[in-house]
């Protein structure tokens, strides 16, 4: 029997690596997934005695929300029309959506044959999310795959407005940061060697320039390393997640934004249908902090114990009393997904506005830095140049 070599993620969000015997790939990933695993890669292993065949490992490809959004709308209109899933890939197949389109096109045949649209993408994690697979099953056993996607048309087109409102103020801070650094690097190399040269004293602009960037050199390779490293290894990542989250200043932001695209996933999988056990297991990973999706990881257990939503939300310790008291008020009143999605919604500005503050902050600390070493290397240029003139005269 063939035996494959897997890479997966644990409900808690930790990396686990092996082997297992299966009779094809397809089967592999079944397998994974009955343990609870989210498998993120599935390899016939070598044959013994093989030479391995060194390869730069890629990233998983990035599909932007607008693209995700076009793909799933077209999917839900196709399947409004009655049309079957073997004549939606047939569309999507003809379509621009990149990667998606090859999905779709090298998928037909399975479609045609009657295999479920879930399973085709659960093949696919490097495509499609955890959240997209749980969301497109519960559709399917269902019977409403078009509201599904629907919802996740629309899902990302809330995804995307997000985003367009957090770029402006990012985009501005680093164009501050770039002028910042230009002009530092003109006043400390240009400054001191025009005040040399002046003076009759002897410049020595390289070495000024070394000395310059050496520090932004070392730490641009720095930040480098620890990207690498960050992505590499599921400790690290997980530390430095626990430290955004403790962070003064900015710890609340990334708090805010990591609750409200867990409220947000959450309450589209529950309004798909999904009991919550199984909604918070898929909506845990969404939340781009591995600290939180750890402490959510012992929720579903407790959930399937009978344990009520926001109680079982209350003891990871990683919510505010606002979204507790909101989650009991949508229980109660039985419209869970609705109070979840005035949750996201919530968060979501919350994050803009507490973005817009850190930017004009950060913005005002580095023009003050700007003008105070712009400041001292003026007095020293004018002290070179009129200092022997000075010394002169007495």
């Amino acid at each position: 029997m063939p035996v494959f070599d897997y890479r997966a993620r644990t409900s808690e969000g930790e990396l686990e690596s092996g082997q297992l015997a299966a009779e094809s790939e397809r089967v592999a990933v079944a397998l994974l997934q009955e343990r609870g695993l989210y498998p993120t890669s599935v390899t016939a292993c070598q044959e013994a005695g093989a030479r391995p065949t060194p390869s730069l490992r890629l990233p998983s490809a990035r599909i932007s929300a607008l693209v995700r959004s076009a793909f799933w709308r077209a999917g839900a209109q196709t399947q409004q029309a009655g049309f079957t899933v073997f004549r939606t890939l047939d569309l999507w197949s003809a379509g621009h959506h990149g990667a998606l389109t090859r999905f779709a096109s090298a998928n037909r045949g399975a479609a045609e044959q009657g295999e479920p649209l879930s399973s085709l993408m659960a093949r696919r994690p490097d495509l499609f999310s955890p959240l997209e697979v749980g969301l497109i099953r519960a559709g399917e056993a269902g019977g409403r795959l078009d509201q599904t996607m629907l919802r996740l048309a629309e899902h990302y087109e809330r995804e995307l407005r997000t985003r367009q409102a957090v770029r402006g103020p990012l985009a501005y801070a680093g164009c501050v940061g770039v002028v910042f650094f230009f002009t530092a690097f003109v006043v400390a190399v240009v400054a001191p060697t025009l005040s040399a040269n002046l003076s009759g004293r002897e410049a020595h602009p390289v070495a000024w320039t070394l000395r310059l960037l050496a520090p932004f050199l070392f730490v641009l390779a720095a930040a480098f390393a620890a990207r690498v490293f960050h992505r590499g290894s599921p400790s690290l990542r997980l530390a430095v997640d626990a430290t955004k989250l403790r962070l003064p200043l900015v710890g609340g932001l990334f708090r805010k934004m990591a609750t409200a695209r867990f409220s947000r996933s959450l309450g589209e999988l529950v309004a798909a249908g999904l009991n919550a056990a199984e909604a918070v297991e898929i909506a845990a990973q969404s939340t781009g902090n591995l600290d939180l999706t750890r402490r959510l990881g012992a929720l579903p257990a407790q959930l399937r114990q009978g344990l009520p939503l926001a109680t079982a939300l209350e003891s990871t310790g990683a919510f505010s009393p606002q979204v507790i008291q909101m989650v009991a008020t949508g229980e109660e009143t039985g419209a869970t997904d609705e109070m979840l999605g005035k949750l996201s919604d919530y968060y979501d500005g919350e994050s803009a506005a507490a973005l817009s503050q850190l930017t004009v902050i950060g913005t005002a600390l580095l023009f003050l830095v700007l003008a105070l070493a712009v400041g001292w290397f003026a007095i020293n240029f004018f002290v070179g140049l009129y200092g022997p003139i000075l010394e002169l005269t007495e």
